[in-house]
């Protein structure tokens, strides 16, 4: 397995590869630079944030939020354009340039999402004898309380750990705002960090590749804007399920006893589904991990079924534990989660039906709602896509396998909610070769999950939800012609390389 190169001749005595490095790497001081002063102009805009902060003055008009928008998209297809380029460029260059961009990214203000806001006013109301779980959000004084954002008044279904962790985080912020939002970054950090580790030690090869692919995955925009930016704990939670993988393979240090592995994997396991049950999706590369599955469509449905089982069964062990926990089961209750399934596909199929039907002369007024059936809907279409997906494939592994269940679940699920689906990056840069289709693919597909929300700062209304599901019919529609001409040999057939 080789990887691409970006190496050459010297040129006035500095070798081409460093002096590229250099150049990707203040790139990206730039773009993470850029990020964090849009985060500051556009904190006001998101439910609940902080109302005054410092930022350009002409951002207080809609034609300044558009423009402070449109430069925070550059900002991040620059910051993409950096990790992408620099994926071959070995040494500790490229990571002491992770590492400053990590710098601005951390300070910044939350940008396509309002939920770190939501895990302070958690935290506190936690600290001050109001469960979230049983007390509905804004209902606890204090510094946090107008932070409750599309939660207020609503319960949330966070499990006991994960609320733990913004508690603690409140107390090191010392109750003070801006603090608080910034130590929140704690634990994805903690993450990005076990991440790295987890990557190394489940890397099927030697050599560079290794640290090649867990730059892929660390170093990844999905990763530093979802998980960094916007301080989801979804990927702390993430980077124990791949620790779990790890140990459980016994591919984790020298430790080879049987019982001692899958205790330590159990346990990663569980501390990982009290923090963010849906990190467990990872759990469905399991049973496609000892060697490639069998060809036929029987072994291939039965180690499906199978992976689902695994993922239920982790699922329900972590609910399980809750029993023995402060708070019981209660957070299984939550009344929260507004606008549920926003963008998801039978919702855009529902909207866009309504405004049709108003339009059609006879048709007056709103349309009978069927809310109802958008989310089993949803689940219903997102089991075929995977299975078809999953039956039409020759052969397959397990990371592809985890990467057909998420893209089922984005594509027909919850696409509104973009970073619960941040263990794309990790399986991508986990899986034996890339062709240039899942490049192109994965590529465009970060552009699109994380733009999903931003559109709605311009204009509503069902044309803007469309727009990021006509995107990835162009990129599918691509990827197939793609296919076609590489199997015509219209153009020549890349080597595997590393993601």
């Amino acid at each position: 397995m080789s990887t691409t190169t970006v190496l050459g001749p010297t040129q006035g005595g500095v070798p081409r590869r460093m002096r590229a490095t250099d150049i990707l790497g203040l790139v990206g001081i730039a773009a993470a630079l850029v990020v964090f002063v849009c985060s500051l102009s556009l904190a006001r805009f998101l439910p609940g944030g902080i109302n005054h902060v410092p930022g350009v003055g002409l951002v207080h008009n809609r034609l300044g939020r558009q423009i402070a928008v449109a430069t925070l998209i550059a900002a991040l297809g620059c910051l993409g354009a950096s990790w992408w380029f620099l994926r071959a460029a070995s040494g500790r260059r490229r990571w002491i340039y992770l590492a400053v961009w990590l710098v601005p990214l951390t300070l910044a203000l939350p940008t396509i999402s309002s939920d770190l806001y939501n895990y302070a006013e958690q935290g506190w109301s936690l600290l001050h004898g109001g469960n979230p779980t049983v007390v509905p959000a804004g209902s606890i004084p204090g510094p946090f309380q107008n932070w409750a954002g599309y939660w207020w008044g609503t319960t949330v279904r966070y499990p006991q750990l994960g609320l733990a962790l913004s508690a603690v985080s409140v107390v090191l912020g010392g109750g003070h705002q801006y603090p608080t939002l910034v130590l929140l970054r704690l634990w994805p950090l903690v993450g990005l960090v076990l991440l790295a580790v987890a990557v190394f030690a489940l890397s099927p090869d030697t050599g560079e590749a290794p640290g090649n692919r867990a730059w892929l995955a660390v170093a990844n925009p999905v990763i530093l804007v979802h998980g960094i930016v916007d301080g989801h704990s979804d990927l702390f939670a993430i980077a124990l399920v791949l620790l779990g993988i790890a140990g459980f393979q016994g591919r984790l240090g020298q430790v080879r006893g049987r019982w001692f592995r899958w205790g330590f994997a159990v346990a990663l396991w569980v501390l990982a589904g009290l923090i963010k049950p849906t990190a467990l999706i990872l759990l469905a590369a399991l049973p496609w991990l000892r060697g490639r599955p069998p060809v036929g469509w029987r072994a291939r449905i039965l180690r499906l079924t199978l992976a689902g089982a695994v993922v239920g069964a982790a699922a329900a062990l972590t609910t399980a534990v809750t029993f023995v926990l402060p708070g019981s089961v209660r957070w299984l209750s939550g009344t929260g989660d507004p606008g549920s399934f926003t963008d998801s596909l039978p919702r855009v199929i529902q909207t866009a039906v309504g405004e049709a039907s108003k339009r059609v002369a006879g048709v007056s007024g709103d349309t009978p709602p069927f809310g109802s059936v958008i989310v089993p809907l949803s689940v219903v279409l997102a089991l075929i896509f995977i299975a078809v997906v999953t039956l039409r494939s020759r052969t397959l592994d397990g990371w592809s396998v985890v990467l057909i269940v998420l893209t089922g679940l984005a594509l027909l699920g919850p696409a509104s909610r973009p970073w619960y689906f941040l263990g794309i990056a990790p399986s991508l840069a986990l899986l034996p070769t890339a062709t240039t289709r899942r490049q192109a693919l994965f590529w465009l597909q970060f552009l699109l999950w994380s733009l999903v929300r931003l559109p709605t700062m311009f204009v509503n209304g069902v044309v803007v939800s469309l727009v990021p599901w006509l995107a990835i019919g162009l990129v599918v529609v691509f990827a197939y012609l793609d296919g076609l001409s590489r199997r015509a040999g219209l153009t020549p057939s890349s080597s595997a390389q590393v993601a």
